[in-house]
């Protein structure tokens, strides 16, 4: 696979694991000037390396990593949310289930023995 992604894309998936654990907001508009890039003609060349757009694939990328946060059984649902940015669990709830297909909720129990 390296060979085969511009050296911005590379970047710009940098970019997005850096900013996984919400401390630093997301911006495909950020991301874009630091690729030297149009806001348009980075994301089509996104969406040409990964299939999804800028904002889907940092959704998507969020989603995942908060597969791993969730089996830690320290942390609550709310505690994940928070670490990932999201304002409120609900959103990050309603976004889990459109990606997962279940809710954090029902993701946690398929994996815990209460």
């Amino acid at each position: 696979h390296h060979g085969t992604f511009r050296p911005e894309i590379w970047m710009a998936l940098q970019y997005i694991e850096e900013r996984l654990d919400g401390a630093e907001q997301f911006s495909a508009d950020e991301l874009a000037d630091a690729c030297y890039l149009s806001r348009k003609r980075f994301s089509t060349i996104f969406k040409e390396a990964t299939g999804l757009s800028p904002t889907a694939y940092y959704q998507r990328r969020r989603v995942q990593r908060s597969t791993q946060l969730l089996l830690d059984p320290e942390k609550s649902i709310c505690d994940v949310s928070h670490v990932l940015g999201y304002c409120d669990v609900s959103h990050f709830s309603n976004l889990f289930k459109r990606y997962r297909g279940i809710t954090p909720r029902q993701y946690r129990q398929l994996y815990f023995v209460e």
